[in-house]
C-alpha cells in the first residue's frame, strides 16, 4: 500500500493531502479519543487504575482509525473544492478575454497564486474534516453508550462504543470520499 489511499484511486493526484498533516492528524484524533474516558471515569464508574491497559488499548486503536478518516475527508473537500474554484478561474479568465484584449500573466505569477489557492483549499478542507469528525465521533460515542450499548457491562461498554465510533467514522469518511 502506498502513502495515499489506493482503495480511493479515482481522485486526482494533484490534490493529495501533505503528509506533514498525518502525525497533526493522528494527535488531535489522540485527544479526542481521552475525552470521552472521563465521561467513562465519572458517570460509568470506570476507575484509571483498574483499567488503565484498556482504557490505552482502545484509545490507540481509535485514534488510529479516527485519523483515517480527518485524512479522507480533507482529501475529499479538498479534491472537491479545487476543481470548482479551477473552473470558476476558468470561467472566469474566459470572460476577461472576450471583454479584453489578450493580456499576457507571468507564469510564475500564475504559478504561485495557484499554489496559494491550493494552500488555502487545504486549510480550509482540514479544519472541516478536524471538525465533522470530532463532531460525528463524539455524538456517536453518547449515542452508543448511552442508548444501543446501555445494558452491556461499562468495560465493554467503553470498547464497543468507542471502537465502533471511530470505525463509523472511518467508515462514512470512506463512503463520502467515493461520492
Amino acid at each position: 500500500m502506498s502513502d495515499n489511499f489506493e482503495l480511493f484511486g479515482d481522485q486526482d493526484p494533484d490534490y493529495q493531502i501533505s503528509s506533514d498533516l498525518r502525525p497533526i492528524f493522528l494527535g488531535i484524533s489522540f485527544a479526542i479519543t481521552i475525552l470521552p474516558i472521563w465521561l467513562y471515569y465519572t458517570v460509568f464508574d470506570l476507575s484509571f487504575e483498574s483499567y488503565a491497559l484498556v482504557y490505552l488499548l482502545v484509545t490507540v486503536f481509535s485514534a488510529g482509525i479516527l485519523s483515517f478518516g480527518y485524512n479522507n475527508v480533507a482529501l475529499w473537500l479538498k479534491s472537491r473544492l479545487m476543481k470548482k474554484r479551477e473552473s470558476l478561474k476558468a470561467k472566469e479568465k474566459a470572460l476577461k478575454k472576450n471583454t479584453s484584449g489578450p493580456k499576457k500573466t507571468d507564469t510564475a505569477e500564475q504559478k504561485s497564486s495557484h499554489e496559494k489557492k491550493e494552500q488555502d483549499t487545504e486549510r480550509e478542507s482540514v479544519a472541516f474534516s478536524i471538525l465533522f469528525n470530532n463532531v460525528f465521533f463524539l455524538l456517536s460515542v453518547i449515542v452508543l453508550a448511552f442508548y444501543v450499548f446501555d445494558s452491556a457491562s461499562a468495560p465493554y461498554n467503553y470498547v464497543i462504543s468507542i471502537s465502533s465510533s471511530a470505525a463509523l467514522c472511518a467508515l462514512v469518511s470512506a463512503v463520502t470520499l467515493d461520492s
